[in-house]
């Protein structure tokens, strides 16, 4: 965090991942239920939750592991089934998922009974407003996965900053 000469406080991308990390402490664990390609998600009710039109900062687990974390302004569904999809070799010759290859030469060959954990931008990003309403200006294009992945210790992610 810097302070400028105002005494103002200013947040950096580290700042605001660290931030995203502890909120997101208070969010649910999601089970990761797939059948060949098709993915769900279930509460811990087993219930079926749709994160179709859901948007944020998310990490796949494995027994505790974190071996991603990644982030989408469209739809996590769709992240973790192209993730999916490239651990099963079905990835079309224009689609590449990077950390998903690696995870598969690491032998990991399915999400099924992974679990995945997501914070909402708004949530996380509501709190960086109150602190520092010009951050999104200045900082808008960082990817926040990068810096949030060396917290979580993420085993497959190929961008993250070195701490």
């Amino acid at each position: 965090m810097m302070i400028n000469l105002y005494g103002e406080q200013h947040l950096e991308p580290l700042d605001v991942a660290q931030k995203a990390v502890e909120m997101s402490l208070d969010c649910p664990f999601y089970k990761i239920d797939t059948h060949y390609a098709k993915v769900t998600f279930l509460d811990e009710n087993n219930h079926r939750v749709s994160l179709t039109n859901k948007y944020g900062l998310y990490s796949i687990y494995k027994e505790k592991v974190c071996l991603y974390v990644g982030e989408t302004f469209s739809s996590i569904y769709y992240r973790i089934y192209r993730f999916q999809k490239e651990l099963l070799g079905l990835s079309r010759h224009d689609e590449t998922h990077p950390a998903a290859a690696k995870a598969k030469a690491d032998g990991l060959t399915d999400l099924h009974d992974c679990l995945l954990k997501f914070i909402p931008h708004n949530v996380f990003m509501y709190e960086v407003d109150k602190v520092d309403p010009d951050y999104r200006k200045v900082y808008g294009h960082f990817p926040l996965d990068e810096y949030v992945a060396p917290l979580l210790k993420a085993k497959y992610n190929t961008r993250k900053v070195h701490m």
